[in-house]
């Protein structure tokens, strides 16, 4: 009963904050050590969808993509975009945040974090390229589609059709839909914005669940497969 009480209590942790960390948490840190404590997680695993990630200080609960409890669904993107927003928009949120975990973590040596930071201003320029490159191979880009299950011309488009800034800082503008994106990185606490929000930077959190996770030589390949040319 103890361990059964135990690991209810690492559950309702986790749903609350998403972690257990070394530091702050440290009981329950420890508590997920214990072989019999971490096989009873287990079952919540696999009841609720979800992924435990053992990193160095810390435990993360990360939901499975197909999750429709802790997981996001495409009107959660279209939601945090705007109150009327399309299916591309929310798309192209997805599509900025696979951009900039591909800036940050796409290195091919034992450590794949290739920078600390990146300016929001080079973040639209990298946009501007990649959506160029694919509007200017339309058919070849259709391909990509299907495997990654983005509209990437549908989303150049739409990209394209934004001025980069606009007085009012409408959320119509390039500047403005990449800081919808940047917005929900830092809810979850994986981005900070420093410089007065001019610059992004991993948090230890994003460190942790990249490089110890999702990250794997699969998962890298497919993600580099996805970007091969664009």
């Amino acid at each position: 009963m103890e361990i059964v009480q135990k690991a209810s209590r690492i559950f309702k942790h986790l749903l609350a904050t998403g972690e257990v960390s070394s530091g702050s948490d440290r009981e329950m840190f420890l508590d997920l050590k214990d072989p019999e404590i971490r096989a009873a997680i287990s079952v919540f695993e696999e009841e609720f969808d979800f992924h435990l990630v053992d990193a160095p200080n810390a435990f993360y609960l990360s939901p499975d993509s197909d999750n429709d409890l802790f997981g996001f669904q495409s009107r959660d993107f279209r939601r945090w975009f705007s109150t009327d927003g399309l299916n591309a928009d929310g798309f192209m949120i997805c599509h900025i945040i696979m951009v900039l975990l591909s800036c940050f973590y796409g290195g091919h040596n034992q450590n794949p974090k290739q920078r600390e930071f990146m300016r929001v201003a080079a973040l639209i320029v990298e946009m501007d390229k990649r959506y160029a490159a694919v509007l200017e191979d339309a058919d070849a880009s259709s391909v990509l589609e299907e495997p990654a299950s983005l509209n990437f011309v549908r989303i150049s488009e739409l990209w394209s059709s934004k001025l980069v800034y606009e007085d009012g800082r409408s959320k119509k503008t390039k500047e403005a839909t990449v800081q919808s994106a940047l917005n929900l990185l830092v809810t979850h606490k994986l981005i900070r914005l420093t410089d007065e929000d001019k610059e992004i930077r991993p948090t230890r959190k994003l460190d942790d669940l990249m490089l110890h996770y999702y990250l794997s030589d699969a998962r890298v390949a497919e993600v580099q497969a996805i970007f091969k040319g664009m």
